[in-house]
């Protein structure tokens, strides 16, 4: 069960105790999952020897780092501000069903705008880039990556 009083980042690393928050559609889209299937250590080492980059593949949620993340800016995540700059033109018109809605921090900070540019981020953008580069993607298509800004997990 999630604790609904910490708020929850919808663009974390696949490292242990991170649930997993959806997977990547053909389309570059994220179909989100139910809540409750938590990232263990065999699952987070398989997906760092796997290719693409598991952060291509699946999105996923952990408690949000705040100043301990490299998008913290004030009060809020900035990340998501610049996911709406970018992605705004190809949002969802609904927001989509989600596991995390009520502890999110982007959902938190901006609502349903959030929710509906979330489904269009993937969160491993140089692993999408090289794959653009061997595939011809439109701008639509291009995603915005705010777990690449994150420090690196301790240990």
């Amino acid at each position: 069960m999630l604790n609904r009083e910490i708020p929850l980042c919808p663009a974390a690393r696949c490292e242990p105790g991170a649930d997993l928050l959806g997977v990547v559609q053909p389309s570059g889209r994220i179909a989100f999952l139910p809540a409750g299937v938590r990232v263990d250590e065999e699952f987070s080492q398989l997906a760092l020897l796997s290719a693409p980059s598991s952060n291509v593949r699946f999105r996923y949620s952990s408690p949000c780092a705040e100043s301990a993340c490299l998008h913290w800016q004030g009060q809020h995540c900035a990340a998501l501000d610049e996911v709406r700059a970018h992605l705004a033109p190809f949002a969802e018109t609904a927001a989509p069903s989600c596991a995390i809605r009520p502890q999110c921090r982007w959902h938190q900070q901006a609502g349903d705008a959030a929710c509906a540019v979330c489904p269009l981020v993937i969160t491993d953008l140089m692993a999408v880039e090289e794959e653009m580069a061997d595939h011809a993607v439109g701008p639509a298509d291009r995603p915005i990556s705010p777990a690449a800004a994150m420090p690196p997990p301790a240990g």
